[in-house]
């Protein structure tokens, strides 16, 4: 912090703002033939350490999360059905214990565990 009236955090990096991440997601989509309409994804998030407390006394470790996603499009059913989709998600798929972040030395937060959603959407 460049200016502050909290002691002993002059100079120091604010919590919970971890000092890097990155992601990578990669997508395919299957063209003609038996797979044709279905979609598949898989990706990777990393979240750097960060420190637990404005005092920076101590650090909440990195994380690194995996993602994936199965689609298919319903217009390769029925043609009326064009611009459907059915679509699976995954985040956190090997279900990581992690802390997401620490406000201070009791105020620390997990990370989600695995949560998967089915989604139905229509494009026009």
């Amino acid at each position: 912090m460049v200016k502050t009236t909290v002691a002993n955090t002059q100079g120091k990096t604010p919590a919970r703002l971890p000092g890097r991440q990155a992601s990578l997601w990669l997508d395919y989509a299957f063209g003609d033939g038996p797979l044709a309409g279905l979609g598949v994804g898989g990706g990777v998030r990393y979240v750097g350490e960060s420190h637990g407390n404005t005092q920076n006394t101590y650090k909440v470790p990195s994380a690194t999360l995996f993602d994936a996603s199965l689609r298919y499009e319903l217009g390769e059913v029925d043609r009326r059905l064009e611009g459907a989709r059915v679509q699976l998600n995954a985040t956190n798929i090997a279900d990581k214990e992690y802390v997401a972040s620490c406000a201070s030395v009791d105020s620390c937060f997990a990370g989600s565990g695995r949560t998967v959603t089915v989604s139905l959407g229509y494009r026009w």
